[in-house]
């Protein structure tokens, strides 16, 4: 009887005496595990954990840059001055052309820390050749 649904009435066989003391063993083991790890049954919340914090420009990662810059002799030479200077290694460099007058570079690097990239962004602005920094964007490994 509830109050919500009146009289009920169940019939059948049950759950049967192999069911039952399946349950009945895995209570005793939870209660068990409770016991040993002097626990109430309850989740324990996560975000009491102790956790890691690494300082952003720590975090190592290969990274895609996309520049727009000039379209002239010994532009892809300072670009390259300029990974030299932070030590960041390229994995791969590809130009286009856009126009007579500009082209884009799109630049995969090797890994290094987020704070070589940020570095190297301020020095590919300082130069002339440059006309933007289109794209940083961090590679995640899967």
């Amino acid at each position: 009887k509830g109050n919500g649904i009146d009289d009920v009435m169940l019939y059948g066989r049950g759950a049967g005496s192999l069911p039952t003391g399946s349950s009945v063993v895995s209570d005793i083991m939870e209660v068990a595990k409770n016991i040993s790890y002097n626990e109430t049954g309850r989740l324990k919340p996560f975000y009491y954990d102790q956790k890691n914090i690494y300082s952003p420009g720590k975090i190592q990662s290969s990274y895609y840059l996309r520049l727009e810059v000039d379209n002239k002799t010994g532009v892809l030479a300072k670009i390259s001055a300029k990974l030299a200077e932070q030590k960041i290694s390229v994995l791969s460099i590809v130009q286009r052309n856009m126009d007579p007058e500009t082209a884009v570079l799109a630049i995969v690097t090797s890994k290094c820390p987020r704070s070589y990239i940020l570095n190297l962004i301020d020095s590919f602005n300082s130069l002339r050749s440059v006309k933007s920094v289109n794209s940083v964007i961090r590679i995640m490994e899967a």
